[in-house]
């Protein structure tokens, strides 16, 4: 059963990586912020004890080729970002206040598909850096695995 807790993070985990690097060539255009805003949601974990997540909501609009388009994806790859922190959720709309101007990435092939950072518009070495952690953290769930089965 683990297994497939596992694969399942995993496979997502890998979709979302590789989602977010295929935006490394997207389109620069300008856009406006329409809405900035953090949700709040509670759940109950394996101990039962309620735990709080938030969610940075960013909502923008951009024009492409003439045609209007909304969006509202902070990251390539990532619908939802959620957060432990109401803090660090709402440092991550800091700069998406209501009515700024902002660059948006969108797919040249996909108009409406768009986010507000790209992997193109980040430090390459940060990229790198994120592929390792990925990559640390996959092995780390292998080993993981492998030691359950040992046990």
């Amino acid at each position: 059963m683990i297994y497939i807790f596992f694969a399942i993070v995993a496979i997502i985990t890998v979709y979302s990586f590789i989602k977010f690097l295929s935006s490394a060539n997207w389109v620069k255009t300008e856009g406006v912020i329409l809405e900035s805003r953090v949700d709040k949601f509670h759940n109950r974990n394996i101990e039962d004890t309620l735990r709080y997540q938030f969610k940075p909501v960013v909502r923008y609009s951009y024009t492409v080729n003439g045609a209007g388009y909304t969006g509202n994806n902070i990251f390539s790859g990532s619908k939802d970002v959620l957060m432990h922190s109401s803090a660090d959720a709402e440092q991550m709309i800091e700069d998406y206040k209501k009515d700024k101007m902002v660059n948006v990435y969108y797919n040249p092939e996909k108009p409406e598909e768009s986010c507000l950072i790209s992997a193109g518009s980040l430090p390459k070495s940060f990229i790198a850096v994120l592929g390792i952690i990925l990559l640390v953290i996959g092995s780390v769930i292998f080993m993981g695995i492998k030691f359950i089965n040992k046990g």
